[in-house]
């Protein structure tokens, strides 16, 4: 069995139990932060603290570079999710198009109109040569027959391009229902577009940030050992000391003598 005492076995928590009163850590103004160590060699004090700087200089470096590849990773992954949702959007802006059969929006909707406007414009004319037709040679007449027939194909051509119910392939409401449709896809599909090439952009700086080594990562300065107390030199002190005394004396005893002979006189 290991015994728990025995650093060998627990080489960490017997260092922290060791030195853990020789270590201070503390806060300063400025959200700073003071470490000090205390060993009989400043030399040594300083290397501790050293060590504990290097030690949160790379906890904060790691950090940092782990937050960068979480933030890349997200990045990435709401443009995965964009990608998806705008190839759904153009397949189903395809499908709306074949089937309301429309090709060029635009283009498309100034030719129907025109064709329209034209097919009202022939059967307008269609009803008033056949009604003049008929005033003039009566109903049962060949030719306004024929021109009552010229009426019936404008107006079913006329159907044909205004309703859903005349039948035909392309039509004025046909294409209105599904016109409305397609513009609206569309915006969802500028819009995400615009928010993609945002996010790309935002992929390519991290990507180029993360190339690039960090040179203010926050970290307490080094330590600088406390300069050494100079030793006093004792006979020195000894011998000045002594001549300090004997000045002392020698004055004090003729200054005596001085006011002992003033005072016989008087």
């Amino acid at each position: 069995d290991i015994e728990k005492d025995d650093p060998a076995a627990f080489p960490k928590h017997y260092v922290l139990q060791t030195f853990d009163s020789y270590v201070s850590v503390g806060r300063v103004s400025g959200d700073g932060v003071e470490i000090v160590a205390y060993d009989i060699d400043p030399q040594r004090a300083a290397d501790i603290v050293n060590l504990m700087v290097y030690k949160i200089y790379e906890h904060n470096r790691d950090m940092l570079n782990r937050n960068k590849g979480t933030i890349i990773g997200l990045y990435k992954e709401g443009e995965n999710r964009l990608e998806k949702k705008l190839t759904m959007l153009e397949d189903s802006v395809r499908q709306v198009r074949r089937k309301y059969n429309i090709f060029r929006s635009l283009t498309q909707t100034e030719v129907m109109v025109e064709q329209v406007l034209m097919a009202e414009g022939n059967l307008a004319e269609a009803r008033g040569r056949a009604a003049h037709l008929k005033r003039t040679k009566g109903a049962n007449d060949p030719a306004t027959v024929t021109a009552n027939e010229e009426v019936a194909g404008y107006r079913n051509r006329v159907r044909s391009l205004t309703t859903n119910l005349g039948g035909a392939t392309i039509n004025l409401e046909k294409f209105r229902e599904g016109i409305d449709i397609v513009m609206a896809m569309e915006e969802q599909i500028e819009t995400m577009s615009e928010e993609l090439a945002f996010t790309r952009r935002k992929i390519e700086y991290q990507e180029t940030m993360d190339q690039v080594a960090f040179s203010t990562i926050m970290a307490p300065d080094p330590a600088i050992p406390t300069d050494k107390k100079a030793r006093p030199v004792r006979w020195l002190v000894l011998v000045v000391t002594f001549l300090i005394s004997s000045v002392t004396m020698i004055l004090g005893t003729v200054l005596i003598d001085q006011i002992t002979r003033t005072s016989d006189k008087l």
